[in-house]
């Protein structure tokens, strides 16, 4: 009883405001007001009952009673995904649940939650780590100390008996991409560039993703690397994530389809770089090829769990090298083309 009173209360208030407001209980949308539907572009009514993923990617988490929590995602519509947007979620009585949306987005909060999710990925990455170490030292005395368990060992394939070192490599990537990209954020980045070969970090990510995305089952590759590559001062982590991010949009666009292809290939001029990274996917919609990288932006299914950050990530790690995107596709093929600028100067050490 308390509960309802509460309810008509907000819908009296909300309505009122030309701020846009969402309340939701247990069951899902409670009220939104017409500031709040025309955002979702759907009818008051329409909105009733939608659970929280139906209406923002990703899904705010709940606030606890009386407290609040951020809101920071993409705003579904019926016919896609609509603008990013910002807001606070309040938790009430009951199990409600106030969004204040707002719109205009600035790029700086992107960086906030990025620096608050590298401190908490630093503890479990340590733990990964120091456990596959312990891992593969017991593995070496046990060898050491039954011929037959070596024998056994030395029967499996090259992936299973490197994968402690694999997932330390791993492990030591994302931890030096990490520490990065919260320099990015304090700016301080620009002290810890070095001249870089593009064509050993493709390769490097090639290998990576041989063991992690099933490339070396599945998919057929082409690889056409430049001789004499010129060499790009920069953070190595930046150019390692980027390639990272593209090569695992191609596996996911190939998933069903029925020939996999992944080419790649390099070449340069007196002045830039060029990359090209072709997938024999199902391709981009036309409608959709202007808005690859924006946030929280995708063409992915929700079962696939993408989170849309992929190649928004790699216009904002590449964006200081002042690296050129094209993106090109149709049904059965789609080609990124990265144009990396370069000076022989600029790399001399």
């Amino acid at each position: 009883m308390i509960q309802n009173q509460i309810l008509k209360f907000l819908v009296y208030l909300v309505d009122a405001l030309s701020e846009r407001i969402v309340i939701l209980g247990p069951q899902g949308v409670e009220h939104a007001n017409l500031p709040a539907a025309d955002l979702f572009k759907t009818a008051q009514k329409a909105l009733t009952g939608l659970q929280p993923e139906q209406l923002l990617q990703p899904a705010p988490a709940p606030a606890q009673k009386m407290q609040s929590c951020d809101i920071l995602g993409r705003v579904v519509t019926p016919s896609g995904q609509g603008p990013l947007i910002r807001g606070l979620s309040v938790g009430l009585d009951g199990g409600l649940q106030v969004w204040i949306l707002q719109g205009g987005v600035s790029m700086v909060d992107l960086g906030a939650l990025t620096a608050g999710l590298i401190h908490n990925l630093a503890g479990p990455l340590s733990v990964i780590r120091s456990s596959s170490e312990l891992l593969e030292r017991f593995q070496g005395k046990a060898l050491e100390n039954s011929p037959q368990i070596a024998a056994q060992v030395q029967a499996w394939p090259p992936s299973v008996k490197n994968a402690y070192r694999v997932i330390v490599e791993h492990v030591d990537q994302i931890t030096e991409a990490t520490r990065d990209l919260l320099a990015k954020v304090r700016g301080e980045a620009a002290r810890r560039q070095g001249p870089l070969d593009l064509n050993d970090i493709l390769t490097r990510e090639l290998r990576f993703a041989d063991n992690n995305l099933g490339l070396k089952q599945s998919v057929r590759q082409e690889l056409d690397l430049a001789e004499n590559l010129p060499m790009v001062k920069g953070l190595y982590s930046d150019f390692s994530q980027s390639f990272r991010n593209i090569l695992r949009n191609a596996m996911q666009a190939m998933k069903d389809s029925p020939e996999k292809s992944l080419k790649i290939s390099t070449a340069w001029d007196e002045s830039h770089i060029t990359i090209r990274i072709q997938d024999s996917g199902r391709g981009i919609p036309k409608a959709d090829l202007k808005r690859v990288f924006e946030p929280f932006f995708t063409t992915h299914s929700q079962e696939s769990q993408a989170s849309g950050l992929g190649l928004y990530s790699v216009q904002q790690l590449l964006k200081p090298y002042e690296v050129a995107f094209e993106v090109a596709s149709e049904p059965g093929c789609t080609v990124f083309t990265l144009r990396v600028p370069w000076e022989a100067e600029a790399v001399d050490v």
